[in-house]
């Protein structure tokens, strides 16, 4: 089964897709994220488009809701049996939340319009699934990211994307991405 998880964000959303029949690893995702500049080069494995620049909030969340929708669609035909995962909102959220609310939105209708229909799962279930831990932030996401791909642990890309204080995007999007794909397993398989 494809599992595509969606890691919606209103700057960085990311799409993991992953086919359940191989074993849960970077090596055996496809990572496809939006964001306003590509800061390194990625493996092949990981896409990117530019996101929309619209000031118009209603055009930039359709315009980034088309962009995802197109790629979750590339993957996809009538004999393709799939599960799309997306991150719940996060309770403890602050900031832009109505924006959130209506980008996610927007994304969800862009969904139902194509008769897609994501499953939802807490963000503190994804933490938890992947950590132990259902409050765990964002470095200790990336840490077991790491210690599942130990590949990874210095390749460029990722050290570029890492400074003392943060994860700058598209890393935590990624890390996220790939967890929410493994989440379905867990709930529902």
């Amino acid at each position: 089964m494809l599992h595509i998880g969606v890691d919606f964000s209103i700057t960085s959303p990311c799409i993991c897709f992953w086919n359940s029949s191989k074993t849960h690893s970077f090596e055996n995702s496809e990572f496809f994220f939006l964001g306003s500049s590509k800061k390194t080069n990625f493996p092949e494995n990981i896409s990117f488009a530019e996101s929309s620049f619209s000031k118009n909030n209603m055009i930039r969340f359709s315009e980034n809701a088309e962009l995802l929708l197109a790629e979750i669609k590339k993957r996809l035909d009538k004999r393709t049996r799939y599960v799309i995962i997306l991150e719940g909102y996060s309770m403890g959220a602050k900031g832009r939340l109505f924006d959130i609310g209506e980008a996610t939105g927007i994304f969800k209708y862009f969904l139902s319009q194509n008769s897609i229909s994501p499953q939802i799962v807490a963000p503190s279930s994804i933490k938890k699934h992947a950590t132990g831990k259902g409050n765990a932030n964002k470095f200790q996401m990336l840490d077991k990211f790491l210690e599942i791909n130990t590949s990874l642990r210095n390749s460029t890309w990722v050290t570029d994307l890492i400074t003392e204080k943060r994860l700058q995007a598209p890393l935590p999007d990624i890390v996220d991405a790939f967890f929410i794909a493994n989440s379905y397993t867990v709930s529902y398989d």
